[in-house]
């Protein structure tokens, strides 16, 4: 496809090219004048190619009439690294001057996908869908630590775990209790119900309300440090506290009494992750 057009008494190129790994690195090398790279990004779009999630979605890559990339190069460096040919449109010939008028628009999010699709409580849900996968990729092997796994979600992906998590729910509303962090809550009483649902309700209930339990229980331990983390100036990770929750389980499921319930998340005596029996 090739199309030209005036505008403004500008002319504009526009082609549909499938670009190799070389043609990538041929408009990589007109990359004179762009924002700085974000390799994490670059990282995340590689993943998306690897894992068949990548298709063709109209984005342009972008070049002045000077022959400069102005958008793009975040694409073409995935296509650079994985070395799989992609088809996108090219459009050639903006003004230099509209550099600082792209990428203004707002992202759609992986919580903006599950809404689009009937979900409700969406930031939430995609929140705990990639705590749950993050999880499952350790017990895998995936990952040797979950906790230093910070990766960012496509909206695909959140549509894929959508369907691999579906009996996921929230059953934790931050507005309604005072523990914070309902993301790890709910995402705890879907990995502790997987194991044992009976008590997996009697423990969060406990935890969540402080109702029937006594200075020995792990559930007070948990709700304690919980309660301790929501004034605190300085809070502790969201992995810290999945952590907690873990241990706090596997107190209550082995009958084995805690006297302190803590977790090494850095330092040179750094824990694993612990897994819920």
């Amino acid at each position: 496809m090739h199309i030209r057009k005036q505008h403004n008494g500008i002319d504009y190129t526009v082609t549909l090219e499938v670009i190799t790994s070389e043609l990538a690195s041929r408009f990589l090398g007109r990359n004179v004048a762009n924002r700085p790279l974000q390799q994490h990004h670059i990282k995340f779009l590689v993943g998306e190619v690897k894992s068949g999630r990548w298709i063709y979605n109209g984005a342009p890559i972008v070049l002045d009439w000077n022959g400069d990339l102005r958008d793009g190069q975040h694409r073409l460096h995935m296509v650079v690294q994985t070395g799989v040919p992609q088809l996108f449109t090219i459009v050639w010939g903006v003004s230099p001057d509209a550099f600082p008028t792209m990428d203004c628009g707002k992202s759609r999010s992986s919580s903006d996908a599950l809404a689009i699709y009937g979900e409700v409580n969406t930031k939430s849900r995609a929140a705990g869908l990639q705590w749950i996968e993050k999880y499952h990729a350790m017990l895998q092997n995936k990952q040797d630590e979950l906790g230093a796994i910070y990766a960012k979600t496509s909206p695909s992906h959140a549509l894929e775990l959508n369907k691999r998590y579906a009996d996921f729910s929230i059953q934790f509303d931050h507005k309604k209790h005072c523990l914070g962090c309902s993301v790890i809550l709910n995402v705890s009483n879907y990995i502790f119900s997987k194991i044992d649902p009976e008590l997996a309700s009697d423990f969060m209930h406990k935890v969540v309300t402080g109702e029937n339990i006594t200075a020995r229980d792990p559930e007070y331990f948990l709700r304690n440090r919980l309660l301790a983390n929501q004034v605190a100036k300085a809070k502790v990770s969201s992995a810290y506290l999945f952590a907690l929750f873990i241990k706090a389980w596997n107190s209550r499921r082995s009958g084995v009494m805690l006297k302190i319930l803590s977790y090494r998340e850095t330092g040179s005596r750094v824990e694993r992750f612990p897994v819920a029996i």
